[in-house]
């Protein structure tokens, strides 16, 4: 019997050829790693922007082939060394599997995985799934539009139409990015912000991106919102979308204070809240609105609180009587008592 050669060899090599062809032809660099001094990075890719060596590194997992792959999903096995290895790396590690059925490979930011889930390092499992999605393929185009810009860390430009189609898509990934994209990039188009109130109100919380509240603040022209490029939504668009935001909904305001971290409820400068803050100070009828979910039990607490800060702000000493009594009624909303001695002895509320 002569000497043999594995399949699966070869289909490893297929997909290291696939990516080192992407890579080569975008005119970055692509090194491999030979197997023997494979400890769990495959490749490392030198990015290139235009004929300019940016001297940003990644380290790349490459796996190829059907086993690694679903219709809907792929995934790399690794192990509690590899895990550790990549948590521990100075460089961003990416992973990228070849599906030879579609001749076409997804990526996924390894590195980020990990942060964003450190209860596997210890726990497992040891294996990396995600979903495909159309912002994971890891394509000839998507490289030069998606995968580059987010590590140069370059504003990333797509069209109006193709921005909704992320920001209303089912991967939480895609929707943030549709969501930033839009407002960079099309904060004058009343299209681009009609699609952003439609996703606020029909996304559930957990499928909501928060600093959707941020991107609405630009709106109210607040001094401590804005752009740092001198970019503005011009007098004419502001004026349509402070009319659309006056209109906002008990349901509105509760969302927007759902959206705010429960265990560190503020509204100081800099932080989400002032961004819902100057969002609701230009509703119609504030006070009640702000006042009716107070009185509504079925409500969070937080979310009640937020509005107990909300409504003495607005409407300061006056608001004194009203704090007292939703005391006596809610002694679960602490904030009341706090708001109410705060004005009774200075005369006054405000966050900085």
């Amino acid at each position: 019997m002569g000497t043999t050669k594995l399949k699966s060899s070869a289909m490893a090599k297929k997909g290291v050829n696939y990516v080192r062809d992407i890579i080569e032809s975008s005119n970055s660099i692509f090194h491999e790693v030979h197997q023997e001094n494979d400890y769990g990075n495959d490749a490392f890719i030198e990015l290139v922007e235009e004929e300019d060596v940016k001297g940003i590194t990644l380290a790349v997992q490459v796996k190829s082939g059907s086993s690694f792959c679903t219709n809907s999903s792929c995934s790399i096995p690794a192990s509690k060394q590899h895990f550790d290895y990549w948590k521990s790396h100075s460089l961003p590690v990416i992973g990228i599997v070849y599906d030879p059925n579609e001749e076409l490979a997804y990526w996924i930011n390894i590195t980020n995985h990990l942060e964003n889930n450190p209860e596997v390092l210890v726990n497992g499992p040891y294996t990396i799934t995600f979903k495909k999605a159309d912002f994971s393929r890891f394509t000839m185009s998507s490289f030069e539009t998606l995968f580059k810009p987010i590590h140069l860390k370059k504003q990333i430009k797509l069209p109006i139409d193709k921005s909704i189609t992320y920001l209303t898509s089912q991967s939480n990934t895609e929707h943030s990015l549709g969501l930033h994209v839009l407002l960079n990039l099309y904060c004058n188009k009343l299209k681009a912000w009609e699609a952003i109130f439609d996703a606020f109100r029909i996304r559930s919380i957990n499928d909501l991106d928060p600093s959707i509240v941020f991107c609405m603040a630009h709106i109210p022209g607040h001094p401590d919102i804005y752009w740092g490029n001198g970019k503005s939504i011009t007098t004419d668009v502001r004026s349509e979308l402070r009319i659309l935001i006056s209109n906002f909904s008990e349901q509105d305001i509760v969302k927007l204070l759902s959206l705010l971290d429960e265990d560190e409820l503020s509204f100081e400068r800099g932080t989400l809240g002032q961004s819902a803050e100057s969002i609701i100070s230009l509703l119609i009828q504030k006070e009640e609105k702000l006042l009716s979910i107070i009185n509504n039990s079925e409500y969070p607490i937080y979310v009640r609180d937020a509005s107990v800060i909300l409504f003495a702000y607005y409407k300061q000493e006056k608001a004194v009587p009203e704090l007292v009594e939703i005391t006596t009624n809610y002694p679960e909303l602490t904030w009341a008592s706090e708001t109410a001695a705060i004005l009774k002895e200075e005369g006054c509320l405000y966050f900085y």
